[in-house]
């Protein structure tokens, strides 16, 4: 290799490992609030896997301005204290939509039907309140970041999908920010892999390694990225909200193999399901953002 190139890009990758680590520290709004992490602005190259419409290309996206991430998914105990506090009724609740309930992958055969009584709180799977919270639907979300920042004072809402994958790239090119290889997926994330179900058998198609969570795995458990944030794939899909009205998922869940647990997998508007953005799964959930000062 050329010397001078040798040279720019040990630089570029300083500088990169430079932001990152200036990125890492974390930070919360108030006790009891999301554990938030800074990322730094910048540019990145997008890439789409989508499940409803398929590969488009690369295209250069840039973050102009800093903002924070949640370092996690919001968590069953976090949101917990959202319900508590206004007595928020989800939409898996409500009924929405003429749906009954969540609609919840209960057992390894690939269906996601409607269950009545299926909902944040009993999502058809055992949890505490450092899993993720699933069950949840776009409004939901939009409600939570609304209640936060009315109670912190600070402008909370959900990333949109450029700031998602440039913290879920954190700097990296390949389809996973630890790699190409999806069988490291386990050291990363909590996906469909070899873990057995209360069948006995682990899930179709999923990755060659053993996470040691069939279902959802307590938030942080796995290793973080270059920005210090953690199951940025896997656990669940996370909402995004582009423009304030566009509502696609990101990241993969515990349910995915190794087709869409990739930093450029998403569910593209699923409110075109129906209306309002109403639907819900028990592999759907989400994380925060907010602007820096």
């Amino acid at each position: 290799m050329n010397p001078f190139c040798r040279i720019a890009l040990l630089a570029a990758a300083l500088m990169m490992t430079g932001a990152a680590n200036a990125a890492s520290q974390d930070f919360r709004d108030c006790p009891n609030c999301p554990e938030m992490v800074a990322v730094p602005a910048g540019s990145f190259l997008t890439a789409s896997n989508d499940a409803n419409a398929g590969e488009k290309p690369a295209q250069q996206a840039t973050i102009a301005t800093a903002f924070a991430l949640g370092k996690h998914e919001v968590t069953v105990g976090e949101f917990r204290r959202f319900v508590l506090a206004t007595g928020y009724r989800t939409e898996a609740e409500k009924n929405t939509g003429k749906n009954s309930g969540c609609h919840a992958m209960e057992i390894p055969d690939g269906q996601a039907d409607p269950h009545p009584g299926r909902y944040w709180d009993s999502p058809g799977f055992p949890q505490t309140d450092q899993q993720p919270v699933a069950c949840i639907a776009w409004n939901d979300a939009q409600a939570y970041a609304k209640w936060l920042e009315k109670t912190t004072g600070k402008p909370y809402r959900l990333p949109s999908e450029d700031e998602w994958e440039y913290a879920a790239r954190a700097g990296t090119t390949t389809s996973r920010f630890w790699g190409d290889d999806p069988n490291q997926a386990c050291l990363y994330a909590n996906v469909a892999d070899q873990t057995k179900g209360t069948d006995g058998k682990p899930m179709d198609s999923g990755h060659e390694c053993n996470d040691g969570y069939y279902f959802t795995a307590p938030v942080g458990t796995y290793k973080a990225n270059a920005f210090g944030l953690q199951d940025m794939i896997g656990n669940v899909w996370e909402w995004t909200s582009s423009d304030g009205a566009s509502h696609a998922l990101r990241g993969g869940s515990w349910f995915y193999g190794p087709m869409f647990s990739r930093v450029d997998s998403r569910i593209g508007d699923i409110s075109s399901r129906g209306g309002p953005a109403f639907h819900t799964l028990n592999c759907m959930g989400f994380r925060v953002a907010r602007l820096m000062p």
